[in-house]
């Protein structure tokens, strides 16, 4: 299995999207990359890979970031998390 995923990374990438966000994820995702002419929607910089971006509680699609900008709304959407960094944050002002 772990050389046939090898040999066809997109092909498993297109199924593992389909699988995780239904059947119109695929021409979803190139969609919004061409849309969005391979930038991130973020930070707008050109990306080498890009990342499915979606709403963890509904598990909606929101559109292609990079990795950077992918990693930081994790954390901005994580409310407890961004309380304890401000507390931080002040403690060291």
């Amino acid at each position: 299995m772990r050389e046939w995923v090898k040999k066809n990374r997109q092909r498993w990438l297109d199924y593992k999207r389909k699988q995780a966000y239904g059947p119109n994820a695929v021409e979803y995702f190139a969609s919004c990359k061409k849309q969005q002419k391979g930038k991130c929607a973020v930070c707008k910089r050109r990306m080498t890979k890009a990342n499915q971006d979606h709403n963890h509680t509904t598990n909606k699609l929101r559109g292609v970031l990079c990795n950077w900008c992918n990693t930081g709304l994790a954390f901005v959407e994580n409310k407890g998390w961004m309380r304890r960094a401000n507390r931080y944050l002040r403690v060291w002002k």
